[in-house]
């Protein structure tokens, strides 16, 4: 499990070791998925989407994110892949790439898309460090990827980001360049026996769920010896989780905050983020509202109904029924929706995807613990890379 590599702690403080180790074990997964699940020339974009939205969720789970960071990972690609596609893919897509997602063995990415992958999950939230310095130290680190496995080829939209890290670029050639043929390797004389390093020793360690098949062996090994590095210099330390900083929704929370970035909205208020105009709502006696609370719950569970009406002001394209929605109770639990409807469509709305000037609300309904009355905060992330999640608290219920 990724959990078995990823310490939460130091995950949220955005350390070096701990981006890069989980761009070399989750990398290559999730690409994977964006390219089975349809993601189409937008496969670049997505990736680099769904490990924003991995870290943000990953922050607000807190304690509760060191088991399911699995889950949460491939929730994020698949809310990333809704969200530039305008719909989901249909059943046998979705299963083949959540397949391609469990069971893909790691490889090295490209120098482009590693470079941007790192720079999005640094940017992501706020680290411990000047940023700067994470970026540079996650590369020196990932790099060695390229000694250890030939990378995967290009994925379609590299082209349109930034561009590589020098650095990367060096080692991706370097390592290709050390590499022998593959006919060079079958024809080379049978070489003395060699001793079993520490480091065959150290790769027992890794979960058989999480071994690569022989290709990709040491590239898996790569990934052994830079989660030690995590290991060696402390484990995860939970109990320094600090609450999001509430920032106004157009302003980014600084890089010194020591939460998530967030922005901060108010019920039934408009507001805008990532060239879009939101406004949510609680909702409890429109007819959509009583179908959804007619729906037969859990055990000791209740509805919470809530209505997000959305305007694509300056974006390509909107997918509101994509925005990776959620609760998150007082007691920090993260509840993601169980319906999720598109209504009130106006002109321009084509497939989920609301060209520039057209609207549409996202009916949305969520199981929640029947006791969690107060302090249910409403989530979402409006789509850019660089804008904030948004956080609305909800009213207390009755």
């Amino acid at each position: 499990m990724l959990s078995d590599f990823i310490a939460t702690g130091r995950l949220r403080d955005g350390e070096p070791q701990t981006l890069a180790a989980l761009v070399a074990v989750g990398g290559w997964s999730v690409v994977s998925y964006c390219e089975r699940a349809g993601a189409g020339e937008d496969a670049a974009h997505a990736v680099l989407l769904a490990f924003v939205r991995f870290r943000r969720r990953a922050i607000e789970a807190g304690d509760e994110a060191a088991a399911n960071l699995e889950r949460i990972l491939l929730e994020s690609a698949r809310d990333a892949v809704d969200e530039l596609r305008g719909d989901a893919p249909a059943p046998e897509q979705s299963r083949a790439a959540e397949d391609a997602f469990a069971h893909v063995s790691p490889r090295p990415l490209s120098a482009r898309l590693a470079t941007q992958v790192l720079r999005a999950l640094v940017d992501a939230a706020p680290v411990d460090g000047e940023p700067s310095a994470v970026r540079a130290a996650a590369e020196r680190i990932y790099a060695e990827a390229y000694d250890a496995a030939e990378p995967a080829a290009a994925v379609a939209g590299e082209d349109e980001l930034d561009p590589a890290s020098p650095l990367l670029v060096r080692a991706m050639q370097e390592g290709a360049a050390a590499a022998p043929p593959p006919a060079a390797q079958a024809q080379a004389p049978p070489g003395p026996p060699v001793r079993p390093s520490r480091d065959a020793a150290r790769l027992k360690r890794v979960p058989p769920g999480l071994r690569a098949v022989a290709a990709a062996a040491l590239l898996v090994l790569l990934v052994v010896l830079v989660v030690l590095v995590v290991l060696v210099t402390g484990g995860d330390d939970a109990s320094r989780t600090t609450a999001p900083t509430a920032r106004t929704v157009t302003v980014a929370a600084p890089a010194g905050a020591s939460g998530p970035q967030v922005a901060r909205g108010t019920a039934r208020e408009p507001l805008t983020a990532s060239g879009a105009r939101f406004e949510v709502a609680p909702i409890r006696n429109a007819k959509w509202a009583r179908q959804i609370r007619k729906r037969q719950l859990r055990s000791g569970r209740r509805w919470v109904t809530i209505a997000v009406r959305a305007r694509n002001l300056t974006r390509r394209s909107l997918s509101p029924g994509g925005l990776g929605y959620r609760l998150r109770t007082r007691a920090g639990l993260i509840i993601g929706p169980v319906v999720v409807e598109l209504a009130d469509a106006t002109a321009g709305v084509r497939g989920g995807r609301l060209a520039i000037g057209a609207q549409a609300s996202a009916h949305l309904g969520f199981e929640v613990p029947a006791d969690a009355r107060d302090g249910l905060t409403f989530m979402f992330e409006p789509g850019g890379l660089g804008d904030p999640a948004v956080l609305v608290p909800l009213a207390d219920q009755a």
